[in-house]
């Protein structure tokens, strides 16, 4: 299992380095409720589960808009 440090530091923060957040992660609030909805969605996978799965959305995604949660789950499934 990861830790929640280690979703932010491989996959949250780079994420966010590439792609913008939603527009209606405008406010504090919905902002760390965002951030805990990745964190909870993603511990349950490995380190290396999570580091696949990163660069498989990044290779897939459309858009300029942060993935949502669910295609990093689903790809982390896949690498596992």
């Amino acid at each position: 299992m990861a830790t929640e440090q280690e979703v932010i530091d491989v996959v949250l923060k780079p994420l966010l380095s590439l792609y913008r957040p939603p527009a209606h992660w405008s406010d504090e609030e919905t902002l760390l409720a965002a951030k805990q909805n990745y964190i909870d969605a993603l511990t349950p996978f490995k380190v290396k589960a999570l580091q696949q799965a990163k660069a498989a959305v990044v290779a897939k995604h459309n858009g300029w808009e942060m993935p949502p949660p669910s295609a990093i789950v689903r790809e982390a499934y896949n690498a596992s």
